[in-house]
């Protein structure tokens, strides 16, 4: 095939294919043999040997005619040869371009109009040649032989390469292709039962692995979740990360309790910081073992942390109040218990290195000012045991340790300027503890009394009652303002001794407490006794417990004001508290109603003052609740009933008449607090009866459902025209309704649930679930924020969950009687605050299955007064006034878990109960 590359390459492309194709039996292979040249055509003595040989064993020459073709040497030249050599007959042309024109009477091409031929067939053609036309094909590049142009043309060239007429091959290829149509279909049906035989083995067996996967995951999910339960007491940092990845590995409802048990193990917890190694280390050094040390700044802005379970020789500063954490590349962190402090203002931080050495950091240059040396301890037998005592006066001046060194028994007292690294004081001294008051004045306690050091005047004074320290007696901490901690070890009592006044403030006797006092809070002291952080009062009684974990802590630290604690423990973990804060339970200062009262939907708050009545509603997210107004009426708790719309800008009272069987409606402006439109009253209807169930606006705040003695009444305010809601003979006991409105939910005494939805303003029944109760007179109904999910709390206890779209019925046990039950704003737990005692417990149900899903302790109440769901938090007041807002979202949850853990993978348990199973990071979304 001869023709111009720069052109007719994809014409000539589809016309061998064609050529080999068409009327070829499918199974066979073509008879037919095309050369084309598809090599670039440069002046290549191999590349012409190789087009010639192809030419020497070539029957056929098809010419594809073109101008460019035309005027090629390489196409010329393949024209001579054939001209030369073979018979012009077995030369067949197919024009893609340009004109041919025959001329009869000269029986040659018209070469004054012909234009893609080549000059060296002028009078070469005895007859007139054979040629198709493909210059059509060739501009819609048609290059299917499904296409009649195409084909034709394919046909009429194939017919002398076959010897055959082009009907015979045209028949042929018909023939072929039904029978390659027919052999297709065949092995298509065939294929297409094998596939779906396969596909049914394949299915069964997803299905199969499915099944054993979900098996899996769940069992891999209800075992974390149950040792996440156990360790919540022990290990709040273990806990949190069990239990978000039980709940990562399928949900249940042991997970959603492992999770609601974590968060509140971890309520305090600002974040832990460093996970612990899970193991001691083997060697021990002065200071018992491996040391992780903390320090707080007195301003609670900065921590400082270090941990010899790290390879690298560093110090972590933590800015508590962005997160940002950074690294002071010491290289040189003691083996011991090495001692860290910041100046007041968070600038400078003290470090003891090894050996006998202390290092002064610009904190927020991360840079080393000085490194100060004590003495020369390398000769003495007691060199790894680091310096005795030492302290960091609050404005970073002044620097003051004891120590031994070589070449005396005596223990020695330095004190440096830690600006210039001068020393001001070198002597013997007897100092067992050190300390820095707010004067900068240096206190040191030795046996028996407490001196007072004033850099400026370079003298000592005895200060406060002298203290005798018995011989079983080990001093343990002094503080800037002469209280001291003095741990016994003969009985485990620990000590809290103003040696100021010269008396015991509070006795610890459990023993094994290693405590803190926050230099500004003389009210409280902080402690660890194990791996239980907690907070005491100067008696040295248990307030607050901030968390627990499974190694002893080995430093404890606390800000001035005693609102952040760290802690570090003997396994190397490191975490941050905030004592000031819960995430279980928040307090939120506001001017709220005392001592009012809550509708019976948990939607307003009700405040009696004078013969007025202020109506409050939960506030967005952590705002607690805001007054919508103030109505000139007496609202009685007992009897009345009232309700405002979704934009809380109007509201419908209800209040019981003089005469027996009426009620009077009204409805009000809350923002003016008039009264819009004229009151209705309604005879035959005991409305007190049902005030618990309240008034329930629908979704487009104009209509209004109210539980009358002989059924639910539909209102309309602008007019207060009443139909019933349901059939007459159906005796409605409870009823309530969506946030929105959109969702009405109905119990009748023949023990179903009926579910309505407001269309088109009008209310339309969807669902009727019958269900098993003895208890329906005392009962509490809810509804969820989006109408998915309805709730029946009956007399006896039981717990009764209605899954709208499907009528699905979970059944479950609630215990003792609360007040009034809510789901959250998801829809996926239900929640009850109960007093138990003085405590207010909050509980959770796993609405998916009616099961448990954990409690919380929100605080110490004598009762609560008013509970409502604001966005995604619950809002709690008590009687005394105090607001707490508290987190009730599962999605709310898991944020706050992945939020507080370094890393949310356990090692060990990962490897015990998800190895080989495929379980995404539940912190990475």
């Amino acid at each position: 095939m001869s023709y111009s590359h720069q052109r007719d390459k994809q014409l000539a492309k589809a016309l061998e294919h064609g050529l080999r194709n068409l009327a070829r039996p499918w199974a066979r292979r073509s008879a037919i043999r095309v050369f084309r040249d598809t090599t670039s055509l440069s002046a290549n003595h191999d590349l012409w040997s190789s087009i010639l040989a192809e030419l020497q064993e070539s029957e056929y020459l098809i010419y594809l005619a073109s101008p460019e073709a035309a005027a090629s040497p390489w196409v010329g030249k393949e024209i001579d040869f054939w001209v030369a050599n073979r018979p012009m007959e077995r030369l067949l042309i197919a024009v893609s371009a340009g004109t041919l024109v025959w001329d009869p009477n000269a029986n040659d091409f018209d070469w004054s109009r012909t234009n893609a031929l080549p000059e060296t067939l002028r009078g070469k053609f005895p007859n007139v040649p054979l040629w198709v036309d493909l210059a059509e094909v060739r501009i819609g590049k048609k290059y299917s032989l499904r296409q009649s142009e195409f084909r034709d043309a394919v046909a009429t060239l194939a017919a002398p390469l076959h010897g055959r007429t082009k009907d015979e091959i045209d028949s042929e290829d018909i023939r072929q292709h039904r029978n390659f149509t027919w052999v297709r279909r065949f092995a298509f049906t065939v294929l297409v039962f094998l596939l779906a035989a396969v596909m049914g083995v394949s299915i069964v067996a997803v299905q199969q692995r499915n099944e054993a996967l979900d098996r899996a995951h769940t069992s891999a999910s209800q075992a974390m979740a149950a040792q996440s339960l156990q360790l919540s007491d022990q290990d709040s940092r273990v806990a949190a990360q069990l239990a978000l990845y039980s709940q990562a590995a399928h949900p249940t409802s042991e997970s959603v309790r492992a999770v609601a048990s974590a968060v509140e193990a971890n309520q305090h917890v600002v974040r832990h910081l460093r996970g612990g190694a899970n193991a001691v280390a083997g060697y021990r050094g002065s200071a018992g073992g491996p040391s992780t040390e903390v320090a707080l700044s007195r301003d609670g802005s900065t921590m400082a942390y270090y941990s010899h379970y790290e390879s690298d020789r560093v110090v972590h500063l933590y800015d508590i109040r962005t997160g940002v954490e950074r690294r002071l590349d010491t290289g040189s962190v003691p083996m011991g218990g090495g001692w860290l402090e910041f100046s007041a203002d968070a600038q400078l931080l003290a470090l003891e290195v090894w050996p006998n050495q202390i290092e002064v950091w610009d904190v927020r240059q991360a840079t080393r000012l000085r490194t100060l040396q004590a003495g020369d301890p390398t000769e003495l037998s007691n060199a790894a045991d680091g310096l005795w005592a030492t302290a960091f006066s609050p404005s970073g001046r002044w620097l003051a340790t004891t120590y031994h060194t070589s070449g005396t028994e005596d223990r020695q007292l330095a004190i440096w300027d830690a600006w210039t690294g001068a020393i001001l004081v070198q002597s013997a001294s007897r100092a067992e503890q050190l300390a820095f008051d707010d004067r900068d004045r240096l206190l040191a306690w030795e046996p028996g009394r407490l001196r007072r050091f004033s850099p400026s005047s370079r003298a000592w004074t005895v200060v406060g009652e002298p203290h005798q320290i018995k011989a079983e007696e080990r001093l343990s901490a002094l503080f800037p303002d002469g209280r001291a901690l003095i741990s016994t070890d003969s009985n485990g009592r620990t000590e809290l001794w103003d040696l100021i006044a010269g008396r015991r403030q509070g006795t610890d006797r459990d023993g094994g407490l290693l405590a803190t006092l926050p230099a500004d809070n003389p009210a409280q002291v902080v402690g660890a006794r194990g791996g239980a952080v907690e907070i005491y009062d100067p008696a040295l009684r248990s307030q607050a417990t901030l968390g627990s974990f499974a190694w002893p802590a080995t430093s404890v630290a606390a800000s001035g004001d005693g609102r952040w604690v760290a802690v570090g423990t003997v396994d190397g973990a490191v975490t941050l508290f905030d004592a000031g804060e819960s995430h279980v339970g928040r307090a939120v200062p506001a001017m709220v109603p005392k001592a009012g009262e809550l509708t019976p939907d948990g939607r307003l708050a009700l405040r009696r003052v004078g013969s007025t009545t202020e109506v409050w509603t939960a506030a967005d997210e952590d705002a607690g609740i805001r007054r919508l107004g103030t109505l000139p009426i007496e609202f009685d708790p007992i009897d009345d009933a009232i309700a405002s719309t979704q934009d809380g800008t109007r509201a419908v009272f209800l209040d019981e008449g003089e005469a027996s069987y009426t009620a009077r409606l009204t409805l009000w402006d809350l923002r003016t607090g008039e009264q819009v439109g004229r009151d209705q009253t309604f005879f035959g209807y005991d409305v007190s009866l049902s005030a618990d169930d309240g008034i329930h606006f629908m979704a487009d705040g104009v209509h209004i459902v109210v539980l009358g003695r002989d059924g639910p009444l539909l209102f309309d305010t602008r007019t207060w025209a009443m139909r019933t809601i349901g059939a007459d003979d159906r005796a409605f006991h409870a009823v309530a309704a969506s946030d929105d409105g959109s969702t009405l939910a109905l119990m009748d005494l023949t023990t179903a649930i009926t579910v309505w939805r407001w269309t088109d303003g009008e209310l339309e029944e969807i669902q009727t679930v019958p269900f098993s109760s003895e208890a329906t007179f005392d009962v509490d109904l809810t509804v969820s924020a989006r109408g998915d999910k309805v709730a029946l709390l009956d007399g006896d206890g039981r717990l009764f969950i209605v899954d709208v779209e499907s009528g699905d019925l979970s059944t479950g046990l609630a215990g003792t009687a609360g007040d009034r039950a809510t789901f959250s704003q998801d829809g996926r737990l239900l929640m009850q605050p109960v007093l138990t005692g003085p405590e207010v417990m909050l509980r959770f149900w796993d609405t998916g299955t009616a099961e448990p899903a954990g409690s919380w302790t929100l605080r110490r109440s004598n009762e609560v007064r008013m509970t409502m769901v604001s966005g995604r938090n619950l809002v709690t007041l008590a009687s005394d006034g105090s607001l707490t807002t508290s987190a009730v979202d599962l999605d709310a949850w898991l944020d706050t878990l992945c939020g507080l853990v370094d890393t949310p993978k356990p090692s060990a348990p990962y490897d015990r109960y998800l190895s080989g199973l495929d379980i995404n990071d539940p912190c990475h979304h």
